[in-house]
Parts: structure tokens; C-alpha cells; sequence
């Protein structure tokens, strides 16, 4: 008997981890084909887009030209909305990039402490301020542009989960490790905590929570830039403490990696 109980236990465990398997196969699956799906789709927007962005300005000027104010804020209306629609197929083309491994970054000096007090004033609002602590210089080998992307996301995420009058915590701090400087950007705001369910794949790509209206790819993103600057991005977020995102970058980088590239978070 106790014999038998020991087989027909190891037969469930077989069948619970098949089972399991085969979910997971099945989610990747549909998850692959989406990504194939949304960048085949990204590849014929822009295309769309470009002459339309040409019309659209030809549009604006002529409305300044004849000085019609109405034609003039409608038009710059459709601009800003085609200028996130851009936005967003950059993300879904990143993602593809990302997974083909031609993810590649121009790095180059910059301070952050400038680069950070060029983005505040875009996100910081009366009742929900953001303040920052740091020394006024931190240098380090990044890509502007995509380091702008990583921090802008966290922002604006901050931001908007943050509790009405009270601020947005930015802290940079500088740390010495074994295997050298480290610089450390932490983001940090009092709201609600992020749902166990959903902190446990926040990473993931097309994973968003109920309230969000994009398709989950900014927290994916911003993870690739990071780490394709050998560095991390975590989250800490539980009961009443609020929500902090930490970015960590190693102050000097190889040179090559400006011409490297990054393959999928699997493969790395």
C-alpha cells in the first residue's frame, strides 16, 4: 500500500509538472505571436505615418500663415497624438530589436545630476512635486537618449501612482564596489503598493495593471536599456512604505559596448 501511494504520488507530480508545462508553452506561444503580430504591424504604421506628420505641418503652417487659431490648436492636437502613437511603435520596433540581439546604444560621458534637472520640471506638479538629493556631478559612460527614456518612464509612473500632496523622491548616491564605482538612482513615492500578482512579472513584456491604458512594454524597456548597460533595475513595493524603483549603473563601461547589442532577458 505504502508503496503504491509513493507510485500514484511520483504519477501527479508528472502530471501536475506536464500540465504546468504545457501552460507555459502555450502562454509563450501566444506571446511570440503577438510580438511578431504588434511589429509587423509597427513596420506599416510608420510608414503610414510619415507622410500623414508632412501633412499634418503643412496644415500647421498654413494656419499660422492666415493666423486661424482654432484650425491652429486642433492641428497641434492631432500632432501631439501622432507624436505618442510614434512613441509607441518606437517601443513595439525596440522590442523586436531586442529580441533579433540589434539592440545597440551610443554611449558617451554625461552628468546625470543635468540630465535629471533638465527632465523634473516636465513631471513635477504642485501637488505632486518631485525632489531630488545628490551631489551636483555624476559622470558616467550612458546613452542619453535611451537613459532619458528609462527615467522618463519611471517618472512619469511615480507620478501618476503617487498620492494627491505628497512628493516624488529622487535620490543619487555613489557606492564603491569590488568591481568598481557604482552609481545608484532611486525613485521613490508613497501610493498604494504594486499587487503581489502583479510585482511578481512587472518586467515582463504586455504585462500591465488594471488601471494602465498602454500596453505594458515601458517597465520591459526600461529594464533592456539597464541592463544593456550592465547595470539593474529593481522594484520594492509593500504595505504602507510606497514604491521604489532603484536603477544601478557601473560608472565607467567598456567602450564596445557602443556598438554591442542585446539579445533577449533569456539569453542573457
Amino acid at each position: 500500500m505504502e508503496a503504491a501511494a509513493r507510485w500514484i504520488g511520483i504519477v501527479m507530480h508528472r502530471a501536475e509538472l506536464v500540465e504546468q508545462q504545457t501552460r507555459e508553452a502555450a502562454e509563450q506561444g501566444r506571446r511570440l505571436a503577438a510580438e511578431e503580430l504588434l511589429t509587423i504591424m509597427a513596420h506599416d504604421l510608420r510608414n503610414y505615418l510619415t507622410p500623414l506628420r508632412a501633412r499634418l505641418d503643412l496644415l500647421k503652417r498654413r494656419a499660422q500663415r492666415n493666423a486661424r487659431s482654432e484650425d491652429l490648436r486642433d492641428v497641434q492636437v492631432a500632432i501631439t497624438t501622432l507624436t505618442r502613437l510614434d512613441r509607441l511603435i518606437g517601443s513595439l520596433l525596440d522590442i523586436a530589436r531586442i529580441d533579433q540581439g540589434l539592440f545597440v546604444l551610443n554611449l558617451q560621458p554625461l552628468n546625470l545630476m543635468d540630465l535629471l534637472a533638465e527632465m523634473i520640471p516636465s513631471f513635477s506638479t504642485a501637488e505632486k512635486p518631485i525632489q531630488v538629493a545628490g551631489p551636483e556631478e555624476v559622470v558616467l559612460l550612458a546613452d542619453p537618449d535611451r537613459l532619458r527614456q528609462v527615467i522618463e518612464n519611471l517618472l512619469a509612473n511615480a507620478v501618476k501612482h503617487a498620492l494627491k500632496r505628497t512628493p516624488v523622491l529622487v535620490h543619487v548616491t555613489s557606492e564603491l564596489h569590488d568591481d568598481g564605482s557604482w552609481v545608484q538612482l532611486s525613485i521613490h513615492n508613497q501610493g498604494p503598493p504594486i499587487p503581489a500578482d502583479l510585482l511578481a512579472h512587472l518586467f515582463q513584456p504586455f504585462v500591465a495593471g488594471s488601471s494602465s491604458q498602454g500596453l505594458g512594454l515601458g517597465l520591459y524597456l526600461a529594464r533592456s536599456i539597464v541592463q544593456a548597460h550592465q547595470g539593474h533595475l529593481t522594484v520594492v513595493s509593500e504595505g504602507t512604505s510606497g514604491t521604489q524603483f532603484t536603477l544601478s549603473f557601473p560608472i565607467e563601461q567598456e567602450r564596445t559596448g557602443s556598438t554591442g547589442s542585446l539579445g533577449p532577458p533569456e539569453e542573457r
